[in-house]
């Protein structure tokens, strides 16, 4: 079944592919949780998988929270920080495409 495979894989390939999660911004992290809570997944691989994936969404969203409520002190900041993640997204999905082709 799909549980079982799902706890097979997180047991061999678990740190990798709950990090990799946690990068992406937009992935729903209640799904994460719960599927390291129903795997073999030890608690100290998810909850350091955990940490090192969300840091750079924090760090960014800080940031961004900080450059947007003092905006005209950091005008410069927040728009190489809004271009930065404007290319970083459109890279994502310009690599998407190419795979699919």
């Amino acid at each position: 079944s799909y549980l079982t495979m799902a706890n097979e894989f997180s047991t061999s390939k678990g740190v990798k592919a709950v990090l990799i999660a946690r990068l992406v911004p937009l992935t729903p992290s209640g799904i994460i949780t719960m599927l390291g809570a129903i795997s073999h997944m030890s608690f100290r691989d998810m909850f350091w998988a955990t940490c090192i994936g969300k840091a750079p969404s924090i760090f960014l969203e800080v940031i961004l929270g900080h450059d947007i409520a003092f905006a005209s002190d950091n005008k410069v900041r927040l728009s190489v920080l809004i271009l930065l993640v404007i290319a970083i997204y459109a890279y994502l999905w310009w690599k998407k495409r190419q795979m699919q082709s």
